[in-house]
């Protein structure tokens, strides 16, 4: 059951672990894409980076990211695959290097957001949410610039759609938008601020461990989404600190993991 409603059953050879996690997430079947597609990316080149130094010392880090593409960050914690999505970014500014899209140099969150980079961070807490801000509020604070109407007024009947479009999308839970948005379970903060993400219409995602203390349904439910936004021709980076989790996130596609320098498609 789920949500008081029963939702599969199952005869005994059919309780499986993937079974049982598709009926608790209440997720969907994606859409098929072959390996050799996702893997390689179906467009242009979104995002690049030449020569970018993280530290003191470290090798550079040559990337190119193609529409279409899922790419995965992994490596053991302090490696410093933190340290490059933020660069991506525009959050925080390498020794040396840059990174380009097509719009131009990525230097700050200004050129970022220009050239269509969307940023969610795993830490709710402390880089996510604000939490004497409403759950509605939250949601629309990166959205003002988009939604501002005559005289720089804000258009809040239209944040409130773009928020509806987003409930349905991530099947967020709440009782009121009016309400704190430490209301919520952990889950549901973190999908507020992947509605966030998306309702900025980004050309590229890029995700700091954003499925770190969330329930497997809002993972479920995430990994999701991000294949439907890569197969409608968007580019997602993903950082995961649990290798586990990329191979979950594969399904039936493919992803392709950077690890420092070494792009591969996982089989």
């Amino acid at each position: 059951m789920r949500d008081g409603e029963t939702v599969g059953r199952l005869e005994r050879d059919e309780v499986t672990e993937e079974n049982i996690l598709r009926r608790m997430s209440a997720a969907t079947a994606h859409s098929e894409r072959s390996r050799v597609d996702a893997a390689l990316g179906t467009g242009e080149v979104v995002l690049t980076t030449r020569g970018i130094q993280l530290v003191r010392y470290a090798p550079t880090v040559e990337l190119s990211i193609q529409a279409g593409e899922i790419v995965g960050l992994a490596g053991l914690d302090g490696a410093g695959q933190a340290e490059l999505i933020s660069t991506l970014a525009g959050i925080r500014a390498p020794l040396g290097g840059t990174t380009i899209a097509p719009s131009g140099p990525v230097t700050d969150l200004a050129t970022a957001e220009a050239a269509g980079i969307a940023y969610v961070s795993g830490d709710r807490k402390r880089e996510g949410i604000f939490p004497n801000l409403s759950i509605l509020e939250n949601f629309g604070l990166a959205l003002h610039g988009r939604f501002a109407g005559p005289g720089g007024l804000l258009d809040r009947k239209a944040i409130g759609r773009a928020f509806q479009r987003e409930v349905e999308r991530l099947a967020i839970k709440f009782g009121r938008e009016e309400d704190q948005i430490t209301t919520l379970s952990g889950g549901n903060q973190q999908k507020v601020l992947i509605a966030r993400a998306f309702a900025l219409s980004p050309k590229v995602i890029l995700l700091n461990d954003p499925a770190r203390g969330v329930d497997i349904g809002t993972k479920q439910v995430l990994w999701q989404q991000l294949r439907e936004f890569a197969d409608a021709g968007g580019a997602v980076v993903y950082l995961s600190t649990e290798i586990e989790e990329f191979f979950n996130f594969i399904g039936q596609s493919c992803l392709t993991t950077l690890l420092w320098g070494i792009k591969l498609p996982l089989a």
